[in-house]
């Protein structure tokens, strides 16, 4: 028998109170009455009048928990919780949120905040910036049984909007048809960050979304050439790219476009940059580009405007370099925003060019219908004095400006080179009737490649060539004089700078004679690379059994060798020290002798002493 105490008043009230149920009672559920004469009240009065059949429900039993609980930073300093309800929800009255600023440490014996059953979702704060908080939800049924579920999620709070350090647009003015490339620079934002730009001012076409951006540290691009790819030099750095309507009916002019960058926590912040919209045929033309030396022009640069391949290669004295343009008479040039700059290329990127300015004074002239500027380095270019220290691709940059906004910008490229080339490799490919053909390579010069390849006879020049991307060339054609000839080679680059002459190679030319032959080599040497063989060209001026014999100082044949040669035909002859037995000779010296002998009966030979050194 439980007794129970009800509060009420006589006569007429409805009496409450409360019923406790020892904890030892298993759940469930089931009914309960009043003994005879139980009911007393507080003045003593008894009775035994009750409602029948009232029943009690006893639950001890928690509801289940809520599962794949995630807490995200938004704007405002606050946390958003989402999760998934309890399953099932019947026996959830409310869900509690708890939270900690470590992990582990929600306090449970004082929920933050409840919500009813239904609801899954639950924003906290404003909270402290840069704090990282620590949530556990629990759902409690209205028996109120609370489930223990420690299923934790965090967030950083993040009330920081992003900030502009810096935005560049990629040309100086654009056209209709053109894209435009702004590369945007933020901080507090190093990733994730989302970029829209508005381009109605300049373009009457312009619908939201038709721009896009880059985030360079996630697109998997190397955007600064440095060869890594989403690196941490490239956080922060973002590109948007639109392209204006090739039918916009915008005027010319300087147009706002406004710029909106929104973190992944919901900050934004908004910055403009201005850009310049011409499509107007530009009223001012440079004419003249030119590198002078004591007033005197040296160089024509106007033409020279590709940096892949520039087509002027200095190697003299320069003290100024100047630049003429055609202005409308009536239009004053803008001094103020005209400009001449010599700059030296110090690396070539994928995305631009590394430079260095060189020092030196501009000035700028302007009369009637014309415009000069004038560039004088100091010191002055010269390969007297400065020992190749000046060596290198140099860039002029050049804006002519006038006040009504109009401008024109030039770009101009040359090499500067003084240092002269190698001299190149070379060797006889044949020998036919009086004529010879040599082939070779240049040793590569980063600067003034492909270079020109000159060739002398006894000291005279008789042919030139210019050697391919690889540096290889073959020169045809090339007459010999009767007797001896000393066949030299000289290397000539872009700039003008000659190589020395090489050794000479001497050829023996008899056109009264059957043999004609040439040594590409006399020595057999090994020195850290294949063995080079005695190498011998040879031809005849009539059909003719050729011998060649090999023999040592005692005078034993080591080789021989023999073929039938008609006219015209050329033979290369390799001797790589090995005898009639295949063995390798001793080094030494050997005496090499090739005989021809003619139809007629006639004999012509050559003796000549060759060395073997391995």
């Amino acid at each position: 028998t439980t007794s129970i105490i009800l509060n009420g008043k006589v006569p007429g009230d409805t009496f409450t109170g409360t019923f406790k149920v020892d904890s030892s009672v298993a759940d469930g559920q089931g009914s309960f009455s009043f003994a005879s004469g139980a009911l007393v009240d507080q003045a003593g009065n008894s009775g035994n009048e009750i409602t029948s059949g009232s029943t009690v429900v006893i639950d001890k039993t928690p509801p289940p928990p809520p599962t794949n609980l995630v807490a995200t930073a938004i704007s405002g300093g606050k946390i958003r919780l989402t999760w998934t309800a309890s399953n099932p929800e019947t026996d959830v009255k409310q869900y509690n949120i708890y939270r900690g600023t470590i992990s582990g440490g929600e306090d449970y014996s004082s929920p933050i905040a409840t919500v009813s059953a239904g609801t899954t979702i639950y924003i906290d704060g404003p909270l402290e910036d840069g704090m990282t908080y620590y949530y556990v939800v629990r759902a409690q049924d209205p028996a109120g049984n609370i489930e223990k579920n420690v299923n934790e999620a965090s967030a950083t709070v993040d009330s920081t909007s992003p900030s502009f350090l810096s935005i560049t647009s990629d040309k100086s003015f654009y056209r209709n048809g053109d894209t435009v490339n702004l590369t945007i620079q933020l901080v507090n934002c190093e990733i994730g960050c989302t970029l829209t730009a508005d381009f109605s001012n300049i373009d009457d076409q312009y619908e939201d979304g038709m721009e896009s951006f880059i985030d360079w540290a996630s697109d998997g691009v190397d955007n600064d050439g440095d060869t890594h790819i989403d690196e941490m030099d490239e956080r922060g750095f973002y590109s948007i790219l639109y392209t204006i309507s090739p039918i916009n009916k915008k005027d010319d002019g300087e147009y706002s476009v406004l710029i909106t960058v929104t973190d992944m926590a919901g900050n934004s912040a908004s910055s403009s940059t201005t850009l310049t919209l011409r499509n107007a045929v530009s009223t001012i033309n440079i004419s003249r580009v030119c590198i002078k030396y004591a007033k005197e022009i040296a160089y024509d640069l106007i033409s020279s405007t590709n940096v892949d391949n520039p087509t002027v290669f200095a190697g003299g004295k320069i003290d100024e370099i100047c630049l003429s343009a055609e202005i409308r008479e009536e239009v004053e040039l803008d001094e103020s925003n005209s400009s001449i700059i010599l700059y030296k290329v110090v690396e070539k990127k994928p995305y631009g060019l590394k430079t260095e300015k060189v020092p030196g004074i501009s000035q700028i002239k302007s009369g009637a219908g014309e415009a000069e500027l004038i560039f004088y380095p100091e010191p002055i270019f010269n390969p007297e004095v400065d020992e190749h220290a000046k060596d290198g691709l140099y860039w002029l940059g050049a804006k002519i400006a006038d006040k009504e906004g109009n401008a024109t910008e030039g770009n101009f490229y040359f090499v500067y080179d003084t240092t002269p080339p190698e001299i190149p490799e070379f060797s006889i490919a044949s020998v036919n009737k009086g004529k010879i053909t040599l082939s070779g390579s240049t040793r590569p010069d980063n600067l003034s490649d492909p270079q020109n390849v000159r060739v002398f006879v006894n000291g005279e020049l008789t042919g030139e060539a210019t050697a391919d991307d690889s540096g290889k060339f073959t020169i045809e054609g090339i007459a010999l004089n009767k007797g001896e000839n000393l066949i030299t080679i000289q290397a000539v680059d872009k700039a003008g700078n000659e190589s020395g002459l090489s050794d000479p190679l001497k050829i023996s030319y008899q056109p009264d004679r059957i043999l004609s032959l040439a040594f590409r080599s006399s020595h057999i040497l090994r020195s850290h690379s294949p063995t080079q063989p005695v190498s011998v060209v040879y031809s005849v001026s009539q059909p003719a059994e050729v011998t060649i014999h090999i023999f040592n100082l005692k005078g034993y044949i080591v080789k021989d060798w023999r073929k039938y040669v008609l006219p015209g035909e050329e033979t290369i002859w390799n001797w790589y020290g090995d005898n009639m037995h295949g063995e390798k000779v001793n080094n030494g010296v050997y005496i090499l002798k090739i005989v021809a002998r003619a139809n007629d009966g006639r004999e012509d030979s050559v003796t000549k002493l060759v060395g073997v050194l391995r």
